[in-house]
């Protein structure tokens, strides 16, 4: 195939030649390979070639002038690693099929000086290919667009930096995302974008991102290559300098789904959610639930891989538990109180369920009868004042029934009518007021204490805050 790089030289060595087309790739056979690297294109290159069955390797290529790759598709792989694109960059429509374990479009450590656009461009076929769309390490100068772009297989932009503005609005990443490391240092964008799955971790925001009306993963998948266990979408330890900018919002009538996104070790204290839904877990037997992260329902998953090297990106207590302390002073500050009372028990609960270096049994003891457990246990940390109610009326009676059926009464009065006696002197002895001084007035009026107590704090958090 050198006869088609020579025939490039030609064209970029001939001053009568202003632009470069290219309309076809000459192949023998499927499999064959085409190696224009490291020419260095002058004038303006047009790529329209319809059906490409070969490998075309531009490695280390500088284009000085635009670029043009609209409409084209392939059913191997093109190569633009190590290229420089000083002038507009258009792969427009762009169609990158499988093929087996190579990645279809391989971009890594390309420069792109001027605008590039890789809008309705499609990056393999379907969903359980291995194929990837590689843009590890690309540095975008100029503003970029990958609007109504398809992934099908797994693309990465891992370690990429966008310097300008870059939407992703309407992009479908049907496969594995992987933007870790990434650097976005201006706005970015994916408005009614959809993931499958995704990975932010340690990305870098440095202007407003809107995750806007984004369909989200909406359930948590095996993933049996990786300690992770599960398949989401992954937004943590994540660096927003501009937080207040940064907004995941749904619709009114369609909530953006966060049941399966990970914020762990992110500061989302001042981060702008709209219209969302948050995973849920129960209390009170059940019967009613609270919000919670996807996290949280790891950590169990966690606990297994303690000693593991990456042990430590997995959720533990103490960052989950610092998750929900900046999801609620974020809540907080929106007066959105109701869910702010749903993480601030979730951060009650990783502090009750931490403990470590005890046995099974210790542990379920410590969890339950200590301090915090009795506080969850009788007022769910103050955010139910009904279950204090619901506590006190069960000691009210439980004392008026002792009452009624070990103190002496008068032999002409019924069961019932003593009860009722009775039930009026445990009330006055609950509410500190007793009527007489005997044994269960003394023991009630004990009992009652810490549960006004917790009571006065239940409704001043419930109510004064409001």
């Amino acid at each position: 195939m050198s006869h088609f790089r020579e025939s490039i030289e030609r064209m970029i060595a001939d001053p009568s030649v202003k632009e470069i087309k290219v309309a076809d790739v000459p192949s023998t056979k499927r499999g064959d390979s085409v190696s224009l690297a490291g020419l260095v294109f002058d004038k303006p290159l047009v790529f329209r070639v319809r059906s490409c069955q070969v490998l075309v390797d531009f490695t280390g290529c500088t284009f000085e002038q635009d670029v043009s790759f609209d409409d084209c598709s392939s059913s191997r792989q093109f190569n633009f690693s190590a290229c420089t694109f000083k002038g507009p960059a258009n792969f427009f429509r762009l169609t990158f099929a499988n093929h087996g374990w190579l990645a279809n479009a391989v971009f890594g450590k390309a420069r792109f000086e001027s605008t590039a656009s890789f809008q309705y461009a499609h990056f393999g076929e379907t969903a359980e290919s291995n194929n990837c769309a590689d843009f590890n390490g690309t540095v975008f100068l100029g503003e970029t667009r990958f609007n109504n772009c398809v992934a099908s297989g797994w693309i990465s932009f891992t370690n990429c930096r966008f310097e300008q503005n870059v939407s992703f609005e309407r992009a479908k990443f049907n496969g594995r995302t992987v933007f870790s490391d990434a650097k976005f240092s201006a706005g970015v964008t994916f408005k009614h974008a959809s993931f499958k799955q995704a990975n932010f971790n340690k990305a870098i925001f440095g202007d407003a991102a809107a995750f806007v009306e984004v369909t989200m993963p909406n359930q948590l998948e095996p993933d049996p290559n990786s300690i992770f266990g599960v398949k989401g979408f992954l937004f943590r330890e994540v660096k927003l300098l501009a937080p207040e900018l940064v907004e995941f919002r749904g619709r009114e009538d369609q909530h953006i789904d966060l049941s399966c996104v990970s914020f762990l070790s992110t500061d989302v204290s001042n981060v702008i959610f709209v219209d969302e839904k948050w995973g849920s877990r129960p209390v009170l037997f059940g019967l009613r639930s609270r919000n919670a992260t996807m996290d949280e329902k790891l950590i169990e998953h966690g606990i297994e891989y303690l000693e593991h090297p990456l042990g430590s990106l997995l959720p533990s207590f103490g960052k989950v538990k610092q998750l929900y302390r900046r999801l609620r002073h974020n809540y907080e500050r929106a007066g959105r109180y109701a869910e702010a009372g749903d993480f601030f028990i979730g951060e009650m609960e990783m502090r009750r369920l931490d403990v470590k270096n005890v046995g099974t049994a210790l542990r379920w003891i410590y969890q339950n009868f200590s301090l915090l457990g009795l506080y969850k246990h009788l007022s769910l940390y103050g955010e139910s004042y009904p279950r204090l109610g619901a506590w006190s009326g069960a000691i009210i009676l439980t004392f008026a029934a002792i009452r009624t059926i070990l103190l002496p009464g008068v032999t002409d009065v019924t069961m019932i009518n003593r009860f009722f006696v009775e039930l009026g002197n445990s009330i006055a002895a609950f509410m500190q007021m007793p009527i007489s001084s005997t044994g269960f007035d003394v023991a009630e009026r004990i009992t009652s204490a810490p549960l006004l107590a917790l009571l006065v704090i239940s409704l001043k958090r419930n109510f004064e805050r409001k």
